[in-house]
């Protein structure tokens, strides 16, 4: 208990330096890129207190960062992981103060990436920085992850994000947090998703001719659209779990012309998976509407595309990082967060399915992917706590 206390007050200690550091990540523009810059600025923080790291990756804007404490037994190992890319400005005239300036207002720390996730980020660094200030011996090892291209996934089936390229180099851990903007509620997983695109072929002819009608593409695509609107994908019920939802035309191109009917539209499809879902079964749904429809039409010339499949993924509520988390949650905030299924993917579906016991938790904020996001800064220093006290459960001798 005496070290618990000691770990409380050194992460109190660190207030100032969190505020100033989470500013300074903010100041980053990492929309789209310029991970690198944020790695950076983190592997300089860690290095001040003697916690080695080192950068990964092929794309030198965007580099991973990893950095390893080893326990004394190496018994277990936990990671925490957050990504260090977020998402774009918006309308900046909706913004009350500059997005990539960390304005300090009444407890909040406002910029883009604020909540997700550069408060993140840092709970996960000064947890740290507290146990190796304050001495804390542990028995298994201590992985930190911070992943590039999270906000902005590839489409590219080729192509792969940070959380990818770094299980693809063989990572692995026993269990991980990943600190996405989540304080009352704990996620064990994420629904999945299925991109694709649809393409609808017609025949071009001048919009004023009288005996040549030609065939409109875009007319055949709203049939697509509508009849997909409509699908009922095939799922297994899960408590957990919301339905599946489809967004079909969520991006929709075709025509050259007012006055020529389009020959060529294509549409992109957004689908969010929930339990039991495959890419088999999702591209089986999806194919049975387009089979019916050609059998109505036989006008209809219709092509699909895959371009993107993450499986849907939960870890089992009885693990005990959850247990662990709960129970130090309630002792610093005074509540056992519920639990819980993300409705968008991230990097914790790759890590589950890669076999690692995966769950989302981090410090409070708000407009998230919107205008005028913050954190706020007491939720920092709580989660840091949390995460400080976790790790202690998680990789001492209780669990060694």
């Amino acid at each position: 208990m005496k070290k618990f206390t000691e770990l409380i007050k050194e992460i109190d200690s660190y207030k100032k330096e969190i505020v100033s550091f989470t500013q300074q990540l903010i100041r980053v523009n990492s929309v789209n890129g310029n991970e690198t810059k944020v790695c950076n600025l983190i592997k300089n923080k860690l290095a001040e207190h003697g916690i080695e790291s080192k950068l990964l990756g092929s794309d030198r804007k965007r580099l991973n960062l990893i950095a390893k404490i080893e326990g004394k037994k190496h018994s277990k190992s936990l990671m925490f992981n957050g990504h260090s890319d977020t998402v774009a400005v918006g309308d900046l005239a909706k913004w009350k103060y500059n997005p990539f300036s960390g304005k300090v207002v009444d407890g909040k720390i406002y910029g883009r990436g604020a909540a997700d996730m550069k408060g993140g980020l840092v709970s996960i660094i000064f947890s740290i920085i507290a146990l190796r200030e304050a001495k804390i011996e542990l028995d298994g090892d201590l992985l930190l992850t911070f992943t590039a291209s999270e906000e902005n996934p590839p489409t590219n089936k080729t192509a792969e994000t940070g959380m990818q390229y770094l299980l693809k180099k063989g990572i692995r851990t026993d269990a991980c947090v990943v600190v996405e903007p989540e304080i009352d509620k704990i996620s064990l997983g994420s629904r999945g998703v299925y991109r694709f695109e649809v393409t609808t072929k017609g025949k071009s002819a001048h919009t004023g001719r009288t005996s040549i009608l030609g065939i409109n593409a875009v007319i055949k695509m709203a049939k697509v659209l509508l009849a997909l609107e409509k699908i009922k994908m095939t799922y297994k019920h899960h408590k957990y779990f919301p339905e599946p939802r489809i967004s079909p035309g969520a991006i929709i191109q075709g025509g050259v012309s007012i006055n020529i009917v389009p020959d060529e539209c294509r549409a992109l499809v957004d689908c969010r998976l929930s339990h039991g879902q495959t890419k088999e079964s999702v591209k089986e749904d999806i194919n049975k509407v387009i089979s019916r429809l050609k059998k109505e039409d036989n006008e209809l010339d219709i092509e699909t595309k895959e371009l993107q499949y993450i499986p849907p993924a939960i870890t089992d509520e009885s693990h005990k990082i959850v247990s662990i988390l709960r129970k130090r949650t309630k002792g610093i905030l005074g509540y056992r967060p519920s639990l819980k299924v993300s409705g968008a993917a991230g990097d914790n579906n790759f890590l589950i399915s890669a076999g690692i016991p995966t769950i989302i938790f981090g410090p409070d904020g708000e407009n998230f992917h919107s205008e005028n996001e913050y954190v706020i800064i007491k939720s920092i220093l709580d989660i840091s706590k949390v995460f400080a006290l976790t790790v202690m459960d998680f990789l001492g001798d209780k669990y060694g």
